[in-house]
């Protein structure tokens, strides 16, 4: 049985779903909030040096990973100016991880709030993968954590059918398999659908 949707919300409510629960690679479960960049440069929240970056990654096809692909591939022949643009990349996309990332989860449904910053993620002590993973999402590079969790909403809808009938047997609004089904599709707590 599918709930009615609420008729109206609060802004609270709307804030609250900007949050996402997210699975990394390493299994470390996280609470991000995805940055727009362009409010990042809106605001002045990036360094100097890497705005040029920020830029690429909102005008160019593949965004800023893309750009430098092409400029590498044109084959230029200036290693350390390549380097450079590798190590200013590497530095915008922790800056945007920093950015995201809020809270880790030190046991079930138990959370730390964190704050992360691009410098505490260079010494090795964090997985790569996990940090990556975040970066792309961030980035829209990536629509699913690593356990294939739809970042967003997963238009329920589409499982209507299930839900409804849920194998022959009208299940009540306290389903424990549709709860799981709904977490499995979702990131974001949308409260009531």
């Amino acid at each position: 049985m599918t709930k009615a949707k609420p008729e109206s919300s609060s802004l609270s409510a709307w804030q609250a779903r900007g949050e996402h629960t997210i699975t990394c690679p390493s299994g470390q479960r996280l609470k991000i909030r995805i940055p727009g960049i362009g409010t990042l440069l809106e605001k002045g929240d990036l360094p100097e040096d890497l705005l040029d970056l920020a830029l690429l990654e909102l005008t160019s096809d593949g965004g800023a990973a893309g750009a430098l692909a092409a400029e590498f591939s044109a084959g230029n022949g200036d290693k350390t100016k390549a380097l450079e643009r590798i190590r200013q990349f590497g530095e915008f996309q922790r800056h945007l991880v920093s950015f995201a990332v809020k809270a880790v989860e030190t046991a079930p449904n138990e959370w730390e709030a964190v704050t992360l910053t691009p410098e505490s993620m260079t010494d090795g002590s964090l997985p790569e993968d996990d940090l990556a993973l975040v970066a792309e999402i961030v980035q829209r590079l990536r629509a699913h954590d690593a356990k294939g969790v739809r970042i967003g909403v997963e238009p329920l809808d589409r499982w209507a059918m299930f839900r409804e009938t849920h194998a022959g047997i009208p299940c009540g609004e306290d389903c424990e398999g549709c709860a799981k089904l709904v977490a499995a599709f979702s990131s974001t707590d949308v409260g009531d659908v």
